[in-house]
């Protein structure tokens, strides 16, 4: 359990994390450039176990890697997108959610679940959909086609508290604000239930 603070616009906000984070070389993996989907893909299951007070087990890399290699995910050491963790964690966790998409569209959709629902957006939906996971304890899993994130915390106009797999490490404790611009290209994933 660690406690932050985080200092954004003159107000210092103190940030209890009380579930594992999971980041780049994490164990002495090497997944620099390429793993943060992956990276986060643990985190959101660390968060849902403290949250849901579930005992899941959480996937080590090589795990991981190997679901994506044999359902052609992905090849080694390649990243993959929000999509395929979604399928990932319905396949082996029974874990339900839905893909939203803003400016984005996913190529190969018929390699999903059909109950996984891949839903275009606007900005002011889907601040509204953040906002209600957020509520509700439920993570969020956001990615720009270059970076993924995984979103904890609102704090106000259109801007996110984020755990940030590319600069985090057991040394520097790094969480980022995003902000979501109306403009750019996201792909969602958000986890289904109360």
């Amino acid at each position: 359990m660690c406690d932050y603070k985080i200092s954004y616009e003159n107000t210092i906000t103190t940030l209890n994390i009380p579930y594992d984070i999971y980041y780049y070389n994490k164990y002495n993996y090497n997944d620099k450039g390429w793993g943060c989907v992956y990276r986060n893909c643990q985190t959101l299951l660390s968060f849902i176990n403290y949250y849901n007070k579930t005992k899941f087990t959480i996937p080590l890399m090589c795990d991981l890697l190997n679901y994506m290699t044999s359902n052609c995910f992905a090849k080694p050491n390649k990243w993959i997108e929000p999509q395929h963790i979604s399928f990932y964690l319905q396949d082996i966790y029974k874990i339900k959610s839905d893909i939203y998409l803003l400016n984005k569209q996913i190529q190969n959709l018929s390699n999903l679940p059909s109950n996984i629902k891949c839903i275009n957006m606007n900005k002011e939906n889907i601040n509204d959909i953040i906002m209600n996971h957020l509520y509700r304890k439920k993570p969020i899993l956001i990615d720009d086609g270059s970076y993924s994130y995984l979103i904890i915390e609102y704090i106000g106009y259109d801007k996110y508290i984020c755990i940030d797999p590319h600069k985090w490490t057991a040394e520097s404790k790094s969480v980022i604000i995003k902000r979501i611009h109306k403009d750019s290209s996201y792909i969602i994933l958000c986890i289904k239930g109360n």
